[in-house]
C-alpha cells in the first residue's frame, strides 16, 4: 500500500514523502492514527505541492542562514560570565547563552542544533565555535569577559 505522510513518522519518512508499506501497519497505524493518507491522484497532486512548499521554505531558511552567519564576519559576540582570578569560568558557557547574545546582535536565524562546540568554553578570551546547517557552515567569534559583582565592585572602590 501506498501512502502520503502528513507527519514526521519515526524510521519511515518525514511529512510529505510517499512510502510503500505493508497494509496492516498502513490501515491499522498510520491511517487510523492520522499520520498517512491513501495515495490516490489527488492526493499525490497534494504530495507534490507540499514538497514544492517544503522545497521554497528551505532555500529560503538557508539563505538566511548563511546572511547571519556573513553579518557575523564583523562582530564579536561578547558574553559576560563569572570568573576566579586565573580567569577560569565557574561555569561552561552554553549554548543557549550564546543564542541569547547573537539575539541581542539582532541575529535571530541561527538555532542551537547549528551551533557546533567542539570543546566547552571554560576560560576568559576570545573562543571560535562553528555553525552548520546543512552544507553552509561558518565561524562565529565569541569574547568571553568576566562580569563582576556588585560586592567586588564595592570593594574595589572601598580601597582606592
Amino acid at each position: 500500500m501506498k501512502v502520503l505522510l502528513l507527519q514526521d513518522v519515526a524510521q519511515l519518512g518525514q511529512k510529505g514523502d510517499i512510502k510503500e508499506v505493508k497494509d496492516g501497519y498502513g490501515r491499522n497505524f498510520l491511517l487510523a492514527r492520522g499520520l498517512a493518507k491513501l495515495l490516490t491522484p489527488d492526493v499525490l497532486q497534494e504530495a507534490e505541492a507540499l514538497r514544492k512548499q517544503r522545497e521554497s521554505a528551505h532555500i529560503l531558511e538557508a539563505s538566511a542562514f548563511e546572511t547571519a552567519l556573513k553579518n557575523l564576519k564583523d562582530k564579536n559576540i561578547v558574553i559576560e560570565a563569572k570568573a576566579n582570578e586565573q580567569g577560569g569560568l565557574f561555569r561552561a558557557v552554553s549554548a543557549k547563552q550564546i543564542l541569547a547574545s547573537l539575539k541581542k546582535s539582532g541575529i535571530e536565524k541561527i538555532k542551537e542544533e547549528d551551533l557546533l562546540i567542539k570543546e566547552p568554553i571554560k576560560k576568559i578570551g576570545i573562543h571560535e565555535i562553528e555553525a552548520k546547517r546543512g552544507e553552509i557552515s561558518g565561524k562565529i567569534k565569541i569574547a568571553v569577559k568576566t562580569k563582576e559583582d556588585k560586592t567586588e565592585k564595592m570593594k574595589k572602590e572601598d580601597k582606592n
